[in-house]
This record gives C-alpha cells, structure tokens and sequence, in this order.
C-alpha cells in the first residue's frame, strides 16, 4: 500500500510539471480545475500502476516461501524499481513530446523506437534541446529508489512468517482477495466495460483529457487497438491488365495544364533552403523556383490548421477546414 501511495505521488508530480511546461495549451485551466482533474487521474493511474506491477504483486504474494531464499527481496524490488522507472520515464517523456501531437503518446510510439530509422540519429538532439527531461528523470528514480528503500526497511520482506498450513491457506485468501481488487482496478470500477482513454471526456473537457489520462495507460490501452488489415485484392503484376497509372505519351509535347499539390506534414522547412540553413532537399528546392510556395499553414489558415498538422492536410485537399469539436458528457 505504501508502494502504491509512492507511485501515485510521483505520477501527481509529474502531472503537474506535465501542465506547467505545457500550460499554453492548457491556458483557461484554473488551480481548482487542476485538483478536479487529478482526482479524476487517480482512476487511471490506479489502473495503469496496477498493470505495470502486477509481476511484481505476483511475486510477493504468490503462496511459495520464496523470501527463504537468498537475495530474494533484493530480486523482488530490482522488479519493482525497474517496471516503474521505465514507464516514468514514458510518462515523464510526455512533458516534451506532447506539443508535436497534442495526445498522449500511444502504443505507436513504441513502433517508433523500435523500427530501424532516424529516432537514435536524432535522440542526442532531443536530449540537448530538452534537457529537462533526462535531468527531471533522474531525479524521479533517484526519489523512487530512496523512498522505496525506506519503505522496505519499515515493511521487510524477511519479516514474513513462515507458513504452516493454516499460514499457506491466508496466503491463498489474501491472494485471491488482492488479484480480485487489482483485477477491479485495472477495469477502472465494476462497469461493464473497462475504462479506457475515451473516458477521458466524460469528467473533464477534451481539451483537458491529456491531463487526466497518463502516458503508461495511454500506450497499455492503446495496445488493444486492433490494427486495419492491409486488403490486397490484386497482385501487383495482374493490376496493369486492368488499369496503368503510368501513361507515356510519345510524340507529343509537354503541355502545363496539370497543378501538383505537395503536402509535406510533419516536415521542417529548416531542412530545405527556407531554412537559411544547409538543404537535405536540393529537388524540392529546385521546384521551389518555379513554384508557388506557402512557407507554413499560417499563410493558408482558411483551409488548415497548424495542429495536429494530420488534420491540417485533410482540411487543404477537402477544401474545408478543420473543426473541432468538444461533446461534454
């Protein structure tokens, strides 16, 4: 219990320094609005503590006299401090990450780290430009480790009686009764269906969700997501029987009477030559001499917005812009 009273304080911690870095987005919140909204938290970061310690649980209350062995403890809490930091670490990573999509960070972005790109190439950049973040985590498992070993001392594994018969039959009640009470608060309560970042809104506005939710619950939920099935209703080498996208016209000369719109989302224009910097782009530079070129949404602001720049490139080729809607339940 204490354990769990330790997390919940570092994830309030890092909701707040969450809001404070991102306040801009944030700006119509009031402090009372604030504590509204970390209460609401607890249901989720209750939900998401308890699945990432369930091994850890598992472990410590499975009936076996493993705290005999030697070192056992050491192992148990290796455990414990491990799974913790490493989602701290995505929760904490959020404070950084949240300006570019305006969400929690999904189970995407694990595809993200671990697919072969550019994320290692550009991770020392991101460490200089938000160094917060590696300092602020630090100090989050230095206080998690401190805090934690003052626990253990007060509540010791070794402590633990060794159990006869009667002492094995406790352990499987008390086993059963806190896999019961993990299992209700993994679901979010005794609703049908478990709770899940969509209940966001129900107690707080969509703009607020963000602070509600926590990244580690983010991603667990989002893992549930099935993905869309990719459809292939024609091998690649049956299609041109039916349709050629590439049409050669010979003998002909080439008449200007086709407009090309080139969307580049998510895309920097410090990369190219607008950038006054050195160009990764030498051809986009080159159509941008005999081109019409808007240097950002801001320009176009009629038909896109500026974020999430997703919903910017569907307002420009629909023509419409982008609205947004917030349903409060």
């Amino acid at each position: 219990m204490l354990q769990l009273i330790l997390l919940l304080a570092c994830y309030f911690i890092s909701r707040c320094f969450f809001t404070v870095i991102n306040l801009k987005h944030f700006q119509d919140i009031t402090f009372s609005g604030f504590l509204k909204i970390c209460f609401f938290a607890l249901r989720y970061d209750i939900s998401a503590l308890l699945v990432i310690n369930s091994l850890y649980i598992a472990l410590v209350l499975f009936p076996m006299p493993w705290w005999r062995m030697p070192r056992w403890e050491l192992l148990t809490q290796c455990v414990f401090i491990a799974s913790n930091t490493i989602a701290l670490l995505f929760d904490i990573s959020d404070w950084a990450y949240y300006p570019y999509n305006l969400k929690r960070s999904t189970a995407d972005v694990l595809n993200m780290i671990s697919r072969k790109g550019d994320f290692l190439l550009m991770l020392p950049r991101f460490v200089i430009d938000y160094w917060y973040v590696p300092v602020c985590s630090a100090g989050f498992v230095w206080l998690l480790i401190k805090m934690n070993n003052g626990i253990r001392r007060r509540v010791p594994l070794s402590g633990t009686p060794k159990p006869g018969n009667r002492a094995w039959v406790m352990q499987v009640i008390i086993l059963a009764i806190t896999g019961g009470l993990c299992l209700l608060g993994i679901r979010g309560g005794t609703q049908y269906i478990p709770v899940g970042i969509r209940n966001a809104v129900q107690v707080t506005e969509a703009r607020y969700a963000p602070i509600v939710l926590n990244t580690p619950f983010s991603i667990i939920n989002s893992f549930q997501n099935d993905a869309i099935p990719e459809l292939k209703y024609y091998p690649e080498s049956e299609l041109p029987k039916y349709y050629n996208f590439h049409k050669q016209y010979e003998g002909k000369g080439f008449r200007k009477k086709n407009v090309v719109v080139i969307i580049l989302e998510s895309f920097s224009k410090e990369f190219t030559k607008l950038g006054g910097h050195i160009s990764y782009t030498p051809f986009l530079d080159s159509l941008m001499t005999r081109s019409f070129v808007h240097t950002g949404l801001r320009k176009c602001a009629a038909f896109g917005r500026r974020y999430p720049r997703c919903n910017s490139r569907c307002a420009i080729t629909n023509g419409r812009p982008h609205i947004h809607i917030c349903i409060q339940y």
